[in-house]
């Protein structure tokens, strides 16, 4: 954006600002490739930890969202102890599940009305089918090796 600018030292305070600065990796890919990231940083260095503390931290006080959250970390927990092919399947319907779970704390947190957190909760939180265990059974199957 700055060009030449942001990298003299003479001119701008941006490079020590850079250097200092944490960097994060930004992925790009399709959705299965972000998926399986997601999967790995949260197996290798429980990266969803952190998130889950605070959606708990922010349902506390409303008992049926914060049994949400709990079912929504036993399924995670669940999901990353299972094999790659398995725990994909369960993330993707997952990841949609914890969005929605993350609109509804934030919710809960600044104070909406309980009786419209419950109306969320209703809408969009209903519970889902569990993914086919019988699919699971034959990919299980297809991915041995002959």
């Amino acid at each position: 954006m700055l060009g030449g600018n942001a990298t003299i030292e003479s001119i701008s305070v941006l490079p020590r600002l850079l250097r200092d600065n944490v960097v994060y990796e930004n992925w790009e890919g399709s959705h299965n490739v972000l998926l399986m990231q997601v999967l790995r940083d949260c197996r290798r260095k429980r990266a969803h930890e952190g998130y889950l503390a605070h959606l708990a931290e922010q349902a506390r006080g409303h008992a049926r969202l914060a049994e949400a959250v709990s079912a929504a970390r036993r399924e995670l927990e669940q999901a990353l102890s299972a094999g790659d092919d398995a725990a994909s399947l369960r993330l993707k319907r997952l990841g949609d599940r914890l969005a929605w779970l993350q609109w509804a704390t934030a919710m809960a947190a600044d104070g909406t009305e309980p009786e419209l957190v419950e109306h969320f909760l209703d809408r969009r939180l209903a519970p889902e089918a569990a993914v086919d265990e019988r699919l699971l059974r034959r990919l299980a199957i297809l991915s041995r090796d002959p």
